[in-house]
């Protein structure tokens, strides 16, 4: 399949749909005052968290929507890199690879972005186990896609004028 084998485009694939999976879980809760809000990836993503409680002081009025409202479009980017990254793992050649680095950075940035704009100084955010999970199976994603760019001799040979890849081709069989 274009010097790739299914089971490479697999493992891909299935990295970048554990990624996305990941955004049905809990990725954050934050807590100013008496309001608290939780959502998951997909929530935060569309921008519909969950709030309870109310604002004791007005001087706190707004905060715990304002982190779900700056946390909206990393969430967004992280989500579509990773909806981008199952899609594009199955391309040819080496851009399809060279695409799901670009989309492990991406997601990883969102994430990065994420993590820098809820937590602010007022709040009490707390990461949840989704955030976690999404960050280091975008890690492996991107990784998995590096070496599948890089194409790597040493675990991946050519093939062999029988059609077989010949792992040991280098090794001396005169003896």
């Amino acid at each position: 399949m274009h010097e790739r084998p299914a089971v490479a485009r697999l493992a891909a694939c299935a990295l970048y749909a554990l990624v996305a999976l990941c955004f049905l879980l809990p990725f954050l809760s934050v807590a100013i005052d008496a309001r608290t809000g939780e959502a998951t990836g997909l929530e935060l993503a569309r921008g519909e968290p969950s709030l309870s409680g109310r604002y004791v002081h007005a001087a706190f009025e707004g905060q715990v929507e304002e982190v779900f409202d700056d946390g909206r479009m990393p969430a967004l980017v992280a989500l579509v890199a990773a909806l981008a990254g199952l899609a594009l793992s199955w391309l040819p050649y080496r851009i399809g690879p060279a695409l799901g680095v670009v989309s492990g950075a991406a997601g990883l940035g969102g994430l990065f972005v994420l993590y820098q704009q809820a937590g602010t100084a007022f709040a009490a955010t707390s990461w949840k186990v989704g955030f976690w999970i999404a960050a280091a199976v975008f890690l492996a994603a991107g990784g998995w896609s590096l070496a599948l760019a890089l194409k790597t001799r040493w675990w991946w040979p050519p093939r062999a004028e029988d059609g077989r890849r010949d792992y040991f081709a280098s090794a001396d069989r005169s003896r």
